[in-house]
């Protein structure tokens, strides 16, 4: 069955969807720490320009761009085929950022293999004729071929200054819990080295005496109680 491609204004929609999805994405790693806030601001500013820049475009009555990275859409797409091609529009835009400088060498090696173990999983849902045209033009994937998922390495988050640690909340957390925890420990030293607990064992013992009775030895203040018949 031929695949028909979407109207021009579908196209519109389809790059504007693929766009959220590929910033969504880049949140997602924010919050992973894998990104840091101030890129991933700067990458939504970028974003939120070209969105208004394409609705000028759209409202011209001009088609939509073909140099963004997103392979063009087909009507009746699988919901598989269609995240693949988000998922390729997503992998373009890490390498830019990475030729730009807004991402270090560590961080698009690991946003590339997350993104091609993802693709290798949606790979092997498609039928030779979806995986043809759901990849870009000189793709290593061809048709028919079994997709080799590459292994999935954790993503190293970036150094962050000694303020930025200093001021997590958590790390100030732990800091009063330890301090207080310090604080009782050194309480505990002063009042041991100054005989405190001695001197007031002394005195508790001072104040009892032992009487004898037929029962036995009890306990009793040294003063206020009967010495006994």
């Amino acid at each position: 069955m031929p695949l028909v491609h979407l109207p021009p204004d579908e196209q519109w929609d389809d790059l504007l969807r693929s766009l959220d999805f590929v910033e969504e994405r880049f949140t997602t790693w924010e919050g992973q720490r894998a990104l840091q806030p101030k890129s991933l601001e700067a990458i939504r500013s970028l974003y939120e320009a070209k969105r208004k820049q394409w609705a000028a475009a759209r409202s011209k009555g001009l088609t939509a761009p073909t140099d963004t990275g997103l392979p063009e859409g087909h009507a009746f797409e699988s919901p598989a085929s269609r995240s693949l091609r988000y998922l390729t529009h997503l992998r373009h835009e890490v390498r830019r950022f990475a030729d730009e400088g807004r991402l270090s060498p560590a961080q698009s090696h690991a946003f590339l293999t997350e993104v091609r173990e993802r693709q290798a999983i949606l790979e092997r849902r498609l039928t030779p004729e979806e995986l043809s045209e759901s990849l870009p033009a000189g793709s290593s994937a061809k048709a028919g071929e079994e997709p080799v998922a590459e292994p999935v390495h954790p993503i190293p988050g970036p150094r962050r200054n000694l303020l930025d640690i200093l001021l997590d909340p958590r790390n100030i957390q732990m800091l009063l819990a330890f301090g207080g925890a310090l604080m009782v420990v050194g309480l505990v030293i002063l009042l041991w080295v100054n005989e405190y607990f001695t001197a007031r064992w002394a005195s508790a013992s001072s104040t009892l005496s032992c009487w004898r009775s037929a029962g036995g030895c009890f306990a009793r203040p040294a003063t206020g109680w009967p010495a006994g018949p």
